[in-house]
């Protein structure tokens, strides 16, 4: 006996309702169609053969009078098959027409998208953009601080006060990102203060701040050898400079609810390591740290400024001493960045390189 299937089974073959099926047996589609003694349409397998052609005409758009036409033709006999033949000759034809139709029609679209995807891509970028400046970023630690923020999505104004070797870093810097050259003089006053107008005219999303530039003066001389003007240089450089930075692009920081990071040393002598002039110079950053942190507090500013302490570090301010204490310029870099970026509240804390606060009221960690 031959199978057959209910009109439920048949429906659900089909993905369609029972309704559907009523509807094709009521225009004729589906002749010969038999029933059961509860007079419930039965369909055997020719029914679910003819039912297939007639889903693939119907989903490349024939109609139902010509789907109505083609089974009539069916019903005929093959007498009718040249004309069927004609018939399905043509709609493949109008199959390939649609199918050329849609395929420009979707390379319009894909257009369209590509245009909305960039817009939207460049915008999300806008409202993402961070941009730093790396004061002393041409060489050592400032290079590897830079390479870190880069690697994290920062745009990075690399600050150098030489163009030819500023201009070589920047080239270095950008295999890791969008590096720009930031012709800066910590060391003078005048700019200092041309940076920061450039800064604040051209880098609306301006918001990491890192002062990193300094220079040591003599570390091998005693305390009481060194000439006042050396004092005074390393004192101009390493605090004087970052104040009239930091001071003139805190109003954008605030703005953008950015971040200071001032790159400091202990400034306790000890036996080992007692370097009066870059102590002496240093100390007042520290001080100024905490000041500032202290205040952007009381006065609920957007803004938070630390202070980092990344340990030894071989660089030409020691004439790049080795040792299994000592970082490198970029572990030295990664470590800044990843205070400045960690998410955390550091405000008005001079760190560690362990993560420690220096606690200047207990004399100890400075």
């Amino acid at each position: 006996m031959a199978k057959t299937y209910t009109i439920g089974e048949t429906a659900e073959m089909f993905g369609v309702p029972e309704s559907t099926l009523r509807f094709y047996d009521k225009r004729g589609l589906l002749p010969f169609i038999e029933r059961d003694e509860a007079d419930r349409r039965v369909f055997t397998e020719m029914q679910i053969s003819l039912l297939k052609t007639i889903q693939h005409l119907k989903n490349t758009d024939m109609t139902i009078g010509q789907i109505k036409q083609y089974v009539d033709w069916i019903v005929e006999g093959d007498a009718t098959i040249p004309k069927r033949l004609a018939m399905l000759v043509a709609h493949r034809q109008d199959i390939y027409d649609q199918i050329a139709m849609r395929e420009a029609s979707l390379d319009g679209v894909n257009f369209k998208i590509a245009r909305y995807e960039k817009y939207v891509n460049e915008q999300r970028e806008k409202e993402n953009a961070k941009t730093a400046l790396v004061t002393g970023a041409n060489k050592g630690i400032g290079f590897g601080i830079a390479k870190a923020l880069l690697q994290q999505g920062y745009r990075v104004l690399v600050g150098a006060r030489d163009e030819q070797r500023g201009s070589a870093a920047v080239e270095a810097l950008r295999a890791y990102g969008d590096a720009q050259l930031q012709l800066i003089d910590v060391s003078d006053l005048n700019s200092i203060q041309h940076a920061v107008a450039d800064i604040t005219k051209q880098e609306a999303d301006f918001s990491l701040l890192v002062n990193n530039a300094g220079i040591s003066g003599d570390m091998g001389r005693t305390a009481w050898e060194f000439e006042t003007q050396e004092l005074i240089e390393t004192y101009m450089v390493d605090f004087i400079g970052p104040y009239e930075l930091t001071k003139g692009l805190l109003p954008v920081l605030i703005k953008n609810a950015g971040k200071i990071v001032n790159v400091s040393v202990p400034i306790e002598p000890n036996a080992w390591w007692h370097p009066l002039a870059y102590q002496a110079a240093k100390a007042p950053l520290n001080v100024m740290t905490k000041d500032f942190g202290l205040e952007f507090t009381q006065q609920e500013l957007p803004v938070e400024i630390m202070a980092v302490m990344p340990g030894a570090v071989s660089t030409d301010l020691n004439n790049h001493i080795q040792g299994d204490f000592v970082k490198t310029s970029d572990e030295a870099g990664e470590l800044i960045a990843g205070f400045a970026t960690d998410g955390e509240n550091h405000n008005g804390q001079v760190i560690n390189f362990d993560g420690t606060v220096a606690d200047y009221s207990a004399g100890s960690n400075v």
